[in-house]
């Protein structure tokens, strides 16, 4: 069992929980903060679970998918390699076309406020990096689904918006 799998397996349950068996990861659009371990393997794992991974992201800004295609396994390995080296995300939307085509790379930017669609995410980075208005911005956006990689990765008020969203959506049922 690699690292990501405990990750993985709770955030499937989540999904098949609440839509009463009826939804699954596949097809669905993942935002994801981080490209570190964490970050990389939960990607890996959405990916062979069908689901299309739309950011990630590093200390220094925001890869976002600009169309449909999202990050793919290839572009996983080229970040794992450029982590390794202690790059950042940047130098691979400068130097590589695929990635210049095909995301917007925004500077000292989290993934949140950037997604005009998405229905999970996943805070893998950092404690924190999920706050009030970026969590309204995601529910916003669509994303019904949220489990935290990182180490509490939701500010308190940012908790607060998802609960509110979670009763209202169970009032509306």
């Amino acid at each position: 069992m690699n690292k990501a799998d405990p990750y993985r397996q709770y955030v499937a349950h989540m999904i098949s929980y609440a839509s009463g068996g009826k939804e699954t990861f596949a097809g669905k659009r993942v935002a994801i903060s981080g490209s570190g371990n964490v970050a990389q393997y939960a990607a890996l794992k959405v990916l062979e679970l069908g689901g299309k991974v739309i950011t990630l992201s590093d200390s220094k800004g925001a890869l976002v998918a600009t169309g449909e295609e999202g990050f793919n396994e290839t572009d996983i390995e080229l970040i794992a390699k450029l982590k390794l080296d202690r790059g950042y995300l940047t130098a691979l939307h400068t130097t590589e076309d695929s990635f210049k085509s095909r995301f917007k790379y925004l500077p000292g930017e989290r993934p949140w406020c950037h997604v005009d669609k998405v229905d999970v995410a996943l805070p893998s980075a950092t404690q924190n990096e999920v706050s009030e208005q970026e969590a309204k911005e995601l529910i916003a956006s669509g994303c019904k689904f949220l489990a935290e990689g990182s180490n509490m990765g939701s500010t308190q008020e940012a908790i607060n918006v998802y609960e509110e969203d979670r009763k209202s959506r169970k009032a509306g049922e």
